[in-house]
């Protein structure tokens, strides 16, 4: 089994290759691979800056890479609807996050894939908590 890493970010790249790792510097609104790639995709965080208009496109080429029956793992921080810069964001500038209700990231979701299981994590912070999901394609 070979694991292929991707971020938008050359300098987390190359850390993953002097690590030995497959790498390349890629966004997930176009993921330079041929269709049905993936036996399993891993998006820990990555989509919690992706806009929402613009979720539906980067779920379609997930969904895209992913072979039959495949494998996909989402990690987002969640638990309310809010889009924008984060004022609780601890980096300078202040990055943009999405956050989604679980009922709603659960309907998005459901429109490509097939939800395995969806649980939720406790966080310190009231308002917020870890939201993990399996999907089958």
């Amino acid at each position: 089994m070979q694991t292929t890493c991707i971020d938008l970010s050359s300098e987390s790249v190359k850390k993953c290759i002097e690590r030995g790792l497959n790498a390349k510097v890629m966004d997930f609104y176009q993921l330079d691979f041929a269709d049905h790639s993936f036996q399993a995709v891993y998006a820990l965080n990555c989509l919690l800056h992706a806009p929402k208009k613009d979720l539906d496109q980067v779920l379609q080429e997930m969904h895209r890479v992913l072979a039959p029956n495949g494998l996909l793992f989402i990690g987002l921080y969640g638990g309310y609807d809010s889009e924008g810069v984060w004022e609780a964001d601890w980096c300078k500038p202040q990055r943009f996050f999405s956050f989604h209700a679980d009922s709603s990231i659960q309907k998005t979701l459901s429109r490509w894939f097939q939800i395995v299981d969806f649980h939720t994590v406790p966080l310190d912070d009231d308002n917020l908590h870890f939201q993990s999901i399996t999907l089958r394609k």
